[in-house]
């Protein structure tokens, strides 16, 4: 469960990370302002902080399994189209609004699942967990760095909307609510 919680933080905050390497090369190549690009992100944290609120509460309801794989669809689905945008609008839409809302089943629904499987230790569970996202924010944008100069930024979303998609579909299999929820007794701290 925390390995699969550290890699959707370590997949999700590496690609938000990633930002400033891509809107850089959108910029040089569609002549927008840096206060159009730097708008899309701050809608994006916007909505995805916002939404962190309803994501949380349809973890509790529905489970983290399903919550972090529709957010997973929905997020690659906003980068890979981001890869088709002519015009500011298409940005606001695709990254700000699609990817934000798909970010925001990353840092909630992880970490109240993990703190759902561990009594003991805890901490030292959410820590582990929560490294992923530090992990993917120093090693995604180099990945990304690279891939912007040899292939351009459109590839670049595409690929990541592959990746996106692929790898929480991958983590998503293993975040089970609870350890009830298969069987096991919860351990009480000693």
């Amino acid at each position: 469960v925390v390995a699969a919680a550290a890699l959707v933080l370590f997949t999700a905050y590496g690609v938000q990370y990633s930002v400033g390497i891509l809107l850089a090369a959108m910029e040089d190549e569609l002549e927008w302002t840096r206060g159009q690009l730097s708008l899309a992100f701050a809608l994006y944290v916007i909505t995805y902080t916002t939404l962190s609120m309803v994501t949380g509460r349809l973890t509790d309801r529905w489970g983290p399994q399903r919550v972090v794989l529709v957010g997973g669809v929905v997020l690659a689905t906003g980068l890979a189209l981001l890869s088709l945008a002519r015009a500011p609008w298409q940005l606001y839409l695709f990254y700000s609004l699609v990817g934000g809302l798909g970010m925001s089943v990353a840092y909630v629904p992880c970490n109240t699942t993990v703190v759902r499987w561990f009594l003991a230790r805890r901490g030292l569970a959410l820590s582990f967990t929560n490294l992923g996202s530090s992990l993917g924010i120093f090693l995604v944008p180099l990945a990304m760095g690279a891939v912007v100069a040899t292939l351009g930024w459109r590839t670049a979303y595409v690929g990541v909307g592959v990746v996106v998609f692929a790898i929480l579909l991958l983590a998503s299999r293993f975040l089970l609510r609870d350890p009830e929820s298969v069987g096991l007794a919860a351990t009480v701290p000693t």
